[in-house]
């Protein structure tokens, strides 16, 4: 029974993990009144052109996020 507890709880913690990505991609910064700076800024770069460049800063946006709201 100990390791079926084990698994449901890594489960859980996964799931969690994937909704705060989620939620930190979906937002954009000063959506949430509350907490302005949250969210990332990856929806500016939707429409442009995939550059050498382009792909740097989105790389860096993302790591950003993740290492400043997920803990």
């Amino acid at each position: 029974m100990e390791p079926y507890k084990y698994r449901l709880g890594k489960l859980v913690n996964v799931k969690a993990v994937q909704n705060s990505i989620h939620n930190i991609f979906t937002w954009i910064p000063g959506e949430r009144i509350l907490n302005p700076e949250f969210g990332s800024r990856l929806k500016k770069y939707l429409y442009e052109g995939i550059t050498p460049l382009t792909e740097e800063q989105v790389n860096a946006e993302i790591r950003k996020c993740i290492t400043q709201w997920e803990p």
